[in-house]
């Protein structure tokens, strides 16, 4: 379950959403975040959701399920492998879902790779 209270307030976010929708970058625990995952799904979440997809590449075990809302919309993470790149660079596929209630559900597959600071970037 990733506490997406806890990474709104940490990263010092209004808890009404801005002007432009709030999707810059924003400094967590000294890492930034911004967005990751894309398309219909992306389109739904806030930066705190971003940065629950980003927790869930690099803690959660491959094939676990990282699940949270963000008033009516549920989200959920889940990476489907890691693999390496030349370098020894982690990377992770993954499927990110947002439920819009009434079995309506959105779905995006994707994969991501570790910066060198820190940081999860669309491969």
């Amino acid at each position: 379950m990733c506490n997406r209270a806890y990474i709104a307030k940490e990263a010092g976010m209004p808890s009404k959403p801005s002007p432009d929708g709030g999707q810059g970058a924003v400094e967590i625990g000294g890492v930034a975040v911004g967005p990751l995952v894309g398309g219909a799904v992306g389109s739904h979440m806030k930066l705190p959701d971003q940065a629950c997809v980003m927790q869930s590449l690099e803690l959660a075990k491959t094939g676990s399920t990282v699940a949270w809302a963000d008033g009516g919309i549920r989200f959920d993470t889940q990476p489907t492998r890691t693999f390496y790149r030349d370098g020894g660079q982690p990377c992770r596929e993954y499927r990110a879902t947002a439920h819009l209630g009434k079995s309506k559900d959105e779905q995006i597959m994707g994969t991501a790779c570790r910066a060198d600071d820190g940081t999860w970037e669309p491969a």
